[in-house]
Protein backbone atom coordinates (compact mmCIF):
# COMPACT_ATOMS: atom_id res chain seq x y z
CA UNK A 1 0.00 0.00 0.00
CA UNK A 2 3.22 2.49 0.65
CA UNK A 3 4.67 1.60 -2.21
CA UNK A 4 1.21 2.45 -4.21
CA UNK A 5 0.58 5.97 -2.44
CA UNK A 6 4.18 6.75 -3.15
CA UNK A 7 3.91 6.03 -7.03
CA UNK A 8 0.81 7.94 -6.96
CA UNK A 9 2.40 11.12 -4.81
CA UNK A 10 5.33 11.08 -7.69
CA UNK A 11 2.88 11.50 -10.24
CA UNK A 12 1.31 13.92 -9.37
CA UNK A 13 4.55 15.63 -8.33
CA UNK A 14 5.79 15.11 -11.97
CA UNK A 15 2.76 16.32 -13.51
CA UNK A 16 2.73 19.88 -11.34
CA UNK A 17 6.06 20.31 -12.28
CA UNK A 18 6.64 18.93 -15.64
CA UNK A 19 3.21 18.84 -17.15
CA UNK A 20 0.71 16.22 -18.12
CA UNK A 21 3.06 15.49 -21.59
CA UNK A 22 6.19 14.72 -19.47
CA UNK A 23 4.05 12.30 -17.32
CA UNK A 24 2.55 10.62 -20.20
CA UNK A 25 6.44 10.51 -21.88
CA UNK A 26 7.61 8.82 -18.72
CA UNK A 27 4.86 6.17 -18.26
CA UNK A 28 5.34 5.31 -21.78
CA UNK A 29 9.36 4.90 -21.45
CA UNK A 30 8.06 2.54 -18.20
CA UNK A 31 6.00 0.77 -20.10
CA UNK A 32 8.43 0.08 -23.18
CA UNK A 33 10.97 -0.97 -20.65
CA UNK A 34 8.49 -3.63 -18.61
CA UNK A 35 7.49 -4.69 -22.13
CA UNK A 36 10.31 -4.99 -23.81
CA UNK A 37 12.88 -6.26 -20.94
CA UNK A 38 11.51 -9.71 -20.12
CA UNK A 39 11.84 -11.74 -20.37
CA UNK A 40 16.11 -11.14 -20.23
CA UNK A 41 18.26 -13.17 -22.59
CA UNK A 42 20.10 -16.58 -20.80
CA UNK A 43 23.06 -17.51 -22.28
CA UNK A 44 23.55 -21.46 -22.27
CA UNK A 45 25.60 -23.02 -19.53
CA UNK A 46 29.44 -24.14 -19.79
CA UNK A 47 28.30 -27.74 -19.65
CA UNK A 48 25.39 -27.37 -22.36
CA UNK A 49 28.34 -25.15 -24.89
CA UNK A 50 30.91 -28.17 -24.26
CA UNK A 51 27.60 -30.56 -25.15
CA UNK A 52 27.30 -29.32 -28.53
CA UNK A 53 30.87 -28.95 -29.25
CA UNK A 54 31.06 -32.90 -28.81
CA UNK A 55 28.05 -33.47 -31.32
CA UNK A 56 28.57 -35.20 -33.68
CA UNK A 57 26.29 -34.23 -37.00
CA UNK A 58 25.65 -36.72 -39.89
CA UNK A 59 25.59 -33.98 -42.32
CA UNK A 60 27.86 -31.26 -41.36
CA UNK A 61 27.86 -28.33 -44.16
CA UNK A 62 30.10 -25.58 -44.55
CA UNK A 63 28.66 -22.74 -43.16
CA UNK A 64 29.87 -18.80 -44.92
CA UNK A 65 29.64 -16.54 -42.21
CA UNK A 66 29.64 -13.31 -44.73
CA UNK A 67 29.99 -9.70 -43.27
CA UNK A 68 30.07 -6.12 -45.18
CA UNK A 69 32.15 -3.85 -42.82
CA UNK A 70 32.45 0.15 -43.27
CA UNK A 71 34.10 2.02 -40.50
CA UNK A 72 32.90 -0.07 -37.82
CA UNK A 73 33.30 0.57 -34.09
CA UNK A 74 36.55 -1.09 -33.36
CA UNK A 75 35.43 -2.50 -29.88
CA UNK A 76 31.99 -3.44 -31.94
CA UNK A 77 34.07 -5.45 -34.79
CA UNK A 78 36.16 -7.16 -32.19
CA UNK A 79 33.22 -8.27 -30.58
CA UNK A 80 31.54 -9.46 -33.85
CA UNK A 81 33.98 -11.22 -34.94
CA UNK A 82 34.71 -13.32 -31.41
CA UNK A 83 31.21 -14.35 -31.02
CA UNK A 84 31.67 -16.09 -34.58
CA UNK A 85 34.71 -17.63 -33.86
CA UNK A 86 33.61 -18.82 -30.39
CA UNK A 87 30.41 -20.94 -32.25
CA UNK A 88 30.06 -24.40 -30.78
CA UNK A 89 29.94 -25.90 -34.03
CA UNK A 90 33.40 -25.71 -36.06
CA UNK A 91 32.98 -26.09 -39.84
CA UNK A 92 32.85 -22.75 -40.73
CA UNK A 93 34.60 -19.84 -41.95
CA UNK A 94 34.29 -15.21 -41.69
CA UNK A 95 33.79 -14.07 -44.99
CA UNK A 96 35.08 -9.86 -43.77
CA UNK A 97 34.76 -7.16 -47.05
CA UNK A 98 36.10 -3.78 -45.79
CA UNK A 99 34.70 -1.88 -48.19
CA UNK A 100 35.99 1.70 -48.21
CA UNK A 101 36.30 2.06 -44.48
CA UNK A 102 38.08 5.38 -43.86
CA UNK A 103 38.73 4.23 -40.19
CA UNK A 104 42.40 2.88 -40.13
CA UNK A 105 41.44 0.53 -37.16
CA UNK A 106 39.03 -1.35 -38.69
CA UNK A 107 41.74 -3.03 -40.74
CA UNK A 108 43.96 -3.50 -37.97
CA UNK A 109 41.37 -5.48 -35.65
CA UNK A 110 40.76 -7.82 -38.85
CA UNK A 111 44.16 -8.03 -39.23
CA UNK A 112 44.49 -8.65 -35.57
CA UNK A 113 42.31 -11.86 -36.04
CA UNK A 114 43.37 -13.30 -38.95
CA UNK A 115 46.77 -13.82 -37.22
CA UNK A 116 45.04 -15.73 -34.99
CA UNK A 117 42.14 -17.57 -37.02
CA UNK A 118 42.73 -19.81 -40.34
CA UNK A 119 38.49 -19.35 -40.85
CA UNK A 120 38.81 -15.52 -41.65
CA UNK A 121 38.68 -14.76 -45.40
CA UNK A 122 39.42 -11.37 -45.96
CA UNK A 123 39.21 -8.72 -48.48
CA UNK A 124 39.44 -5.04 -48.75
CA UNK A 125 38.88 -1.79 -50.75
CA UNK A 126 39.34 1.96 -51.23
CA UNK A 127 36.22 1.93 -52.58
CA UNK A 128 32.26 1.67 -50.51
CA UNK A 129 30.31 -0.03 -53.26
CA UNK A 130 27.61 0.59 -51.16
CA UNK A 131 26.22 -2.09 -48.33
CA UNK A 132 24.64 -4.08 -51.74
CA UNK A 133 27.38 -4.54 -53.51
CA UNK A 134 29.76 -5.00 -50.30
CA UNK A 135 27.42 -7.36 -49.19
CA UNK A 136 27.61 -9.28 -53.25
CA UNK A 137 31.95 -8.98 -52.75
CA UNK A 138 31.45 -10.67 -49.51
CA UNK A 139 29.41 -13.26 -50.76
CA UNK A 140 31.96 -14.16 -53.80
CA UNK A 141 34.71 -15.03 -51.34
CA UNK A 142 32.14 -18.07 -49.90
CA UNK A 143 33.05 -21.50 -50.21
CA UNK A 144 30.54 -22.96 -47.77
CA UNK A 145 27.30 -25.03 -48.61
CA UNK A 146 25.41 -22.32 -46.98
CA UNK A 147 25.62 -18.96 -46.15
CA UNK A 148 24.98 -16.91 -42.93
CA UNK A 149 24.20 -13.30 -42.66
CA UNK A 150 25.47 -11.11 -40.38
CA UNK A 151 25.72 -7.22 -39.43
CA UNK A 152 29.42 -6.59 -38.97
CA UNK A 153 28.19 -4.91 -35.40
CA UNK A 154 25.73 -7.42 -34.57
CA UNK A 155 26.61 -10.90 -32.32
CA UNK A 156 25.63 -14.18 -33.02
CA UNK A 157 25.33 -16.58 -29.49
CA UNK A 158 27.65 -19.33 -29.74
CA UNK A 159 25.06 -22.26 -30.30
CA UNK A 160 23.85 -20.34 -33.52
CA UNK A 161 25.61 -22.13 -36.51
CA UNK A 162 24.56 -25.73 -33.96
CA UNK A 163 21.40 -24.54 -34.36
CA UNK A 164 20.84 -23.97 -37.89
CA UNK A 165 23.03 -27.39 -38.42
CA UNK A 166 20.78 -29.09 -36.13
CA UNK A 167 18.06 -27.69 -38.53
CA UNK A 168 19.67 -29.24 -41.98
CA UNK A 169 20.05 -32.31 -39.95
CA UNK A 170 16.32 -33.31 -38.69
CA UNK A 171 14.31 -31.21 -41.78
CA UNK A 172 16.63 -30.71 -44.98
CA UNK A 173 15.74 -27.26 -44.77
CA UNK A 174 17.45 -24.24 -46.76
CA UNK A 175 16.70 -21.48 -45.59
CA UNK A 176 16.48 -20.90 -41.86
CA UNK A 177 16.06 -17.68 -39.53
CA UNK A 178 15.61 -17.47 -35.76
CA UNK A 179 14.46 -15.33 -32.76
CA UNK A 180 16.68 -11.95 -32.09
CA UNK A 181 17.24 -9.72 -29.73
CA UNK A 182 18.81 -6.03 -29.32
CA UNK A 183 21.56 -5.12 -26.81
CA UNK A 184 22.17 -1.33 -25.93
CA UNK A 185 25.44 -0.33 -27.35
CA UNK A 186 27.60 -1.61 -25.47
CA UNK A 187 26.39 -2.10 -22.40
CA UNK A 188 25.21 -5.41 -22.42
CA UNK A 189 21.52 -5.07 -21.58
CA UNK A 190 19.19 -7.12 -23.54
CA UNK A 191 15.73 -5.51 -24.55
CA UNK A 192 13.49 -6.70 -27.10
CA UNK A 193 12.96 -10.22 -28.09
CA UNK A 194 11.10 -10.60 -31.04
CA UNK A 195 9.23 -14.32 -31.08
CA UNK A 196 8.96 -14.56 -34.76
CA UNK A 197 6.15 -17.01 -36.50
CA UNK A 198 7.05 -19.53 -38.22
CA UNK A 199 6.87 -19.37 -41.85
CA UNK A 200 4.76 -17.04 -43.28
CA UNK A 201 4.33 -15.66 -46.14
CA UNK A 202 1.88 -13.00 -45.71
CA UNK A 203 2.89 -11.72 -42.55
CA UNK A 204 6.27 -10.64 -44.93
CA UNK A 205 4.42 -9.12 -47.44
CA UNK A 206 3.40 -6.95 -44.57
CA UNK A 207 7.02 -6.09 -43.22
CA UNK A 208 10.97 -7.63 -43.26
CA UNK A 209 9.59 -9.85 -39.60
CA UNK A 210 13.04 -12.43 -40.44
CA UNK A 211 15.47 -10.09 -40.80
CA UNK A 212 18.13 -11.60 -38.95
CA UNK A 213 19.79 -14.24 -38.34
CA UNK A 214 19.28 -15.57 -41.77
CA UNK A 215 21.31 -19.07 -42.91
CA UNK A 216 20.49 -20.68 -46.61
CA UNK A 217 21.59 -23.48 -48.84
CA UNK A 218 24.13 -21.16 -51.18
CA UNK A 219 22.71 -23.33 -54.14
CA UNK A 220 19.82 -20.99 -54.05
CA UNK A 221 21.91 -17.77 -54.84
CA UNK A 222 21.77 -19.56 -58.71
CA UNK A 223 18.17 -18.35 -59.21
CA UNK A 224 17.51 -15.78 -56.71
CA UNK A 225 20.62 -13.72 -57.79
CA UNK A 226 22.83 -11.24 -55.05
CA UNK A 227 21.61 -8.06 -53.14
CA UNK A 228 20.24 -5.54 -55.29
CA UNK A 229 21.45 -1.83 -54.72
CA UNK A 230 18.13 -0.29 -56.10
CA UNK A 231 16.70 -1.42 -52.50
CA UNK A 232 19.79 -0.35 -50.40
CA UNK A 233 18.61 0.56 -47.00
CA UNK A 234 16.26 -2.77 -47.01
CA UNK A 235 18.19 -4.35 -49.57
CA UNK A 236 18.02 -7.38 -46.65
CA UNK A 237 13.90 -7.27 -47.29
CA UNK A 238 14.25 -7.48 -51.35
CA UNK A 239 16.71 -10.61 -50.99
CA UNK A 240 14.58 -12.39 -48.67
CA UNK A 241 11.33 -11.94 -50.50
CA UNK A 242 13.15 -13.50 -53.78
CA UNK A 243 15.12 -16.11 -51.44
CA UNK A 244 11.88 -17.62 -49.71
CA UNK A 245 10.10 -17.73 -53.20
CA UNK A 246 12.38 -20.30 -54.21
CA UNK A 247 13.28 -21.93 -51.32
CA UNK A 248 11.61 -25.45 -50.60
CA UNK A 249 11.85 -25.77 -46.62
CA UNK A 250 12.22 -23.06 -44.97
CA UNK A 251 12.25 -23.76 -41.09
CA UNK A 252 12.35 -21.46 -37.68
CA UNK A 253 14.26 -22.12 -34.74
CA UNK A 254 12.24 -20.26 -32.04
CA UNK A 255 15.72 -19.24 -30.31
CA UNK A 256 17.16 -16.00 -29.76
CA UNK A 257 20.18 -16.40 -31.75
CA UNK A 258 21.06 -12.59 -32.97
CA UNK A 259 22.01 -9.62 -30.69
CA UNK A 260 21.23 -6.47 -33.21
CA UNK A 261 22.94 -4.05 -31.66
CA UNK A 262 21.53 -0.37 -31.04
CA UNK A 263 23.88 2.59 -31.57
CA UNK A 264 23.15 6.29 -32.70
CA UNK A 265 20.90 6.07 -35.98
CA UNK A 266 20.58 2.67 -36.26
CA UNK A 267 17.70 1.15 -37.88
CA UNK A 268 17.55 -1.44 -34.37
CA UNK A 269 16.64 1.65 -32.65
CA UNK A 270 13.92 3.14 -34.87
CA UNK A 271 13.01 3.17 -38.18
CA UNK A 272 12.77 6.69 -38.36
CA UNK A 273 16.36 6.77 -37.58
CA UNK A 274 16.90 6.01 -41.43
CA UNK A 275 13.57 7.05 -43.12
CA UNK A 276 14.73 6.06 -46.19
CA UNK A 277 15.52 2.48 -45.47
CA UNK A 278 11.35 2.31 -44.82
CA UNK A 279 10.63 3.71 -48.68
CA UNK A 280 13.44 1.05 -49.47
CA UNK A 281 11.24 -1.36 -47.75
CA UNK A 282 8.11 -0.26 -49.64
CA UNK A 283 10.01 -0.02 -53.05
CA UNK A 284 11.24 -3.38 -53.16
CA UNK A 285 7.69 -5.06 -51.58
CA UNK A 286 6.25 -2.57 -54.54
CA UNK A 287 8.65 -4.52 -56.91
CA UNK A 288 8.08 -8.16 -55.88
CA UNK A 289 4.54 -7.54 -55.49
CA UNK A 290 4.70 -5.72 -58.99
CA UNK A 291 6.44 -8.78 -60.74
CA UNK A 292 3.85 -11.13 -59.84
CA UNK A 293 0.92 -8.38 -60.42
CA UNK A 294 0.87 -5.13 -62.38
CA UNK A 295 -2.73 -4.91 -60.65
CA UNK A 296 -1.14 -4.00 -56.63
CA UNK A 297 0.17 -1.59 -54.68
CA UNK A 298 2.00 -1.06 -51.98
CA UNK A 299 0.78 1.61 -49.30
CA UNK A 300 1.94 2.35 -45.96
CA UNK A 301 0.41 0.12 -43.00
CA UNK A 302 -0.87 0.11 -39.74
CA UNK A 303 2.18 0.96 -37.72
CA UNK A 304 5.74 2.29 -38.89
CA UNK A 305 7.45 0.17 -41.03
CA UNK A 306 4.47 -2.10 -42.56
CA UNK A 307 2.50 -2.22 -45.24
CA UNK A 308 -0.29 -3.43 -47.32
CA UNK A 309 -1.24 -4.76 -50.45
CA UNK A 310 -4.54 -3.36 -52.30
CA UNK A 311 -4.64 -3.36 -55.73
CA UNK A 312 -5.75 -0.97 -58.43
CA UNK A 313 -9.96 -0.64 -58.51
CA UNK A 314 -9.77 -0.36 -62.08
CA UNK A 315 -7.62 -3.31 -62.73
CA UNK A 316 -9.28 -5.35 -60.18
CA UNK A 317 -10.68 -9.53 -61.27
CA UNK A 318 -14.33 -9.72 -61.21
CA UNK A 319 -15.72 -10.50 -57.68
CA UNK A 320 -19.53 -12.15 -56.48
CA UNK A 321 -20.51 -11.43 -53.16
CA UNK A 322 -22.94 -14.47 -51.81
CA UNK A 323 -24.59 -12.67 -48.74
CA UNK A 324 -26.80 -15.83 -46.16
CA UNK A 325 -29.14 -14.22 -44.33
CA UNK A 326 -32.90 -13.84 -43.21
CA UNK A 327 -34.80 -11.05 -43.97
CA UNK A 328 -38.79 -11.05 -43.62
CA UNK A 329 -39.46 -7.79 -46.54
CA UNK A 330 -37.18 -5.83 -48.79
CA UNK A 331 -36.87 -2.61 -46.79
CA UNK A 332 -34.78 -5.11 -44.44
CA UNK A 333 -32.38 -6.38 -47.75
CA UNK A 334 -32.09 -2.33 -48.46
CA UNK A 335 -30.54 -1.57 -45.06
CA UNK A 336 -28.53 -4.92 -45.08
CA UNK A 337 -26.95 -3.54 -47.80
CA UNK A 338 -26.12 -0.46 -47.00
CA UNK A 339 -24.29 -1.97 -44.05
CA UNK A 340 -22.33 -3.45 -46.09
CA UNK A 341 -20.56 -0.27 -47.24
CA UNK A 342 -20.12 -0.96 -50.77
CA UNK A 343 -18.60 1.45 -53.30
CA UNK A 344 -20.86 3.15 -56.17
CA UNK A 345 -17.65 3.15 -57.85
CA UNK A 346 -17.05 -0.40 -57.43
CA UNK A 347 -18.85 -1.95 -60.61
CA UNK A 348 -17.30 -5.14 -61.07
CA UNK A 349 -19.10 -6.64 -57.91
CA UNK A 350 -22.35 -9.04 -58.21
CA UNK A 351 -23.84 -8.85 -54.75
CA UNK A 352 -26.44 -11.75 -54.22
CA UNK A 353 -28.81 -11.62 -51.26
CA UNK A 354 -29.68 -15.33 -50.50
CA UNK A 355 -33.00 -15.23 -48.42
CA UNK A 356 -33.35 -18.15 -46.42
CA UNK A 357 -36.76 -16.58 -44.36
CA UNK A 358 -40.26 -16.64 -46.76
CA UNK A 359 -40.81 -12.92 -46.90
CA UNK A 360 -44.03 -11.93 -45.24
CA UNK A 361 -47.20 -12.09 -47.30
CA UNK A 362 -47.73 -8.60 -46.96
CA UNK A 363 -44.50 -7.46 -47.95
CA UNK A 364 -42.66 -6.33 -51.01
CA UNK A 365 -42.66 -8.96 -53.81
CA UNK A 366 -39.54 -11.17 -53.81
CA UNK A 367 -39.05 -10.40 -57.33
CA UNK A 368 -38.73 -6.53 -56.82
CA UNK A 369 -34.79 -5.79 -57.51
CA UNK A 370 -32.33 -3.54 -57.18
CA UNK A 371 -29.71 -2.27 -59.98
CA UNK A 372 -27.07 -3.12 -57.16
CA UNK A 373 -28.17 -6.64 -55.65
CA UNK A 374 -30.30 -9.55 -56.55
CA UNK A 375 -32.64 -11.33 -54.06
CA UNK A 376 -32.78 -14.83 -54.17
CA UNK A 377 -35.72 -17.01 -52.23
CA UNK A 378 -33.99 -20.10 -51.06
CA UNK A 379 -36.16 -20.89 -48.12
CA UNK A 380 -37.06 -23.81 -49.43
CA UNK A 381 -33.56 -25.34 -49.70
CA UNK A 382 -30.82 -25.81 -47.34
CA UNK A 383 -27.38 -23.74 -47.44
CA UNK A 384 -25.08 -25.91 -49.88
CA UNK A 385 -27.68 -26.23 -52.08
CA UNK A 386 -28.85 -22.85 -52.69
CA UNK A 387 -25.04 -21.93 -52.35
CA UNK A 388 -23.99 -24.26 -55.19
CA UNK A 389 -26.46 -23.46 -56.84
CA UNK A 390 -25.71 -19.85 -57.47
CA UNK A 391 -21.68 -20.60 -57.53
CA UNK A 392 -22.25 -22.78 -60.62
CA UNK A 393 -24.25 -19.54 -62.46
CA UNK A 394 -21.34 -17.29 -61.51
CA UNK A 395 -18.22 -16.12 -63.92
CA UNK A 396 -16.55 -13.97 -61.27
CA UNK A 397 -13.08 -14.54 -60.77
CA UNK A 398 -13.36 -14.32 -56.97
CA UNK A 399 -16.31 -15.27 -54.57
CA UNK A 400 -17.23 -13.79 -51.50
CA UNK A 401 -19.64 -15.62 -48.71
CA UNK A 402 -20.92 -13.85 -45.96
CA UNK A 403 -22.73 -14.54 -43.15
CA UNK A 404 -25.54 -11.69 -42.23
CA UNK A 405 -24.61 -11.86 -38.77
CA UNK A 406 -21.02 -10.73 -39.33
CA UNK A 407 -20.24 -6.91 -39.87
CA UNK A 408 -16.94 -5.51 -40.99
CA UNK A 409 -14.91 -3.36 -39.19
CA UNK A 410 -14.14 -1.42 -42.18
CA UNK A 411 -15.13 0.37 -45.14
CA UNK A 412 -13.21 -1.65 -48.07
CA UNK A 413 -13.24 -5.20 -46.35
CA UNK A 414 -13.95 -6.67 -49.72
CA UNK A 415 -11.22 -5.34 -51.49
CA UNK A 416 -8.78 -6.07 -48.99
CA UNK A 417 -9.78 -9.34 -48.87
CA UNK A 418 -9.74 -9.73 -52.60
CA UNK A 419 -6.46 -7.99 -53.07
CA UNK A 420 -4.68 -10.45 -50.16
CA UNK A 421 -6.13 -13.19 -52.56
CA UNK A 422 -4.52 -12.16 -55.23
CA UNK A 423 -1.41 -10.90 -53.57
CA UNK A 424 -1.04 -14.30 -51.54
CA UNK A 425 -2.15 -16.36 -54.82
CA UNK A 426 -4.56 -17.67 -52.11
CA UNK A 427 -7.78 -20.10 -53.28
CA UNK A 428 -9.27 -19.90 -50.29
CA UNK A 429 -8.91 -16.75 -47.71
CA UNK A 430 -10.70 -15.73 -44.90
CA UNK A 431 -10.17 -12.67 -42.23
CA UNK A 432 -10.45 -12.76 -38.69
CA UNK A 433 -13.63 -12.65 -36.60
CA UNK A 434 -14.46 -11.17 -33.52
CA UNK A 435 -17.50 -11.77 -31.38
CA UNK A 436 -19.31 -9.65 -29.66
CA UNK A 437 -17.04 -9.59 -26.42
CA UNK A 438 -14.11 -8.06 -29.07
CA UNK A 439 -12.67 -11.71 -28.20
CA UNK A 440 -11.08 -13.87 -31.61
CA UNK A 441 -13.52 -16.23 -32.60
CA UNK A 442 -11.87 -17.05 -35.54
CA UNK A 443 -7.94 -16.35 -36.47
CA UNK A 444 -8.64 -16.61 -40.37
CA UNK A 445 -7.84 -18.95 -43.31
CA UNK A 446 -5.79 -19.23 -46.26
CA UNK A 447 -5.38 -22.49 -48.80
CA UNK A 448 -2.84 -21.18 -51.64
CA UNK A 449 -3.64 -22.23 -55.04
CA UNK A 450 -0.37 -23.78 -55.82
CA UNK A 451 1.87 -26.22 -53.21
CA UNK A 452 3.27 -23.89 -50.33
CA UNK A 453 6.95 -23.91 -49.45
CA UNK A 454 7.37 -26.55 -47.28
CA UNK A 455 7.69 -25.51 -43.35
CA UNK A 456 8.79 -27.05 -40.57
CA UNK A 457 9.66 -26.25 -36.94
Amino acid sequence: MINKFRVIMRAIHLIRDKGIKSFINKAHEKWFHLSFSEPPFVPLTEQQLEEQKNKIFDIQPKISIVVPVYNTNPLFLEQMVDSVLNQTYSNFELCLFNGGSTEGDVEKVINHFISKSDKIVHACSETNYGISENTNRALAMATGEYIGLLDHDDLLTPDALYECVDAINRYGADVIYSDEDKIIGNTGQHISVHKKPDWSPDTLLSYNYICHFLVFKASLLQSTGLFNCQFDGSQDYDFILRLTERAVCIHHIPKVLYHWRISENSTAASYSAKSYALQAGKDALQNYVSNRNESLIVNEGAFHGAFNITPVINEIQTAALFCLGNWGNTKSVKEYYASLNISSEYRLFDVMMMNFTPFNKDADSIAEQSSYYKVYDCSDKNVAEALNGLLKTSNADYAIVLNADIRSLGDDWYKILIAEAIATESAVIAPKVLNRKNKISSYGLAVNQKRDHKSVS
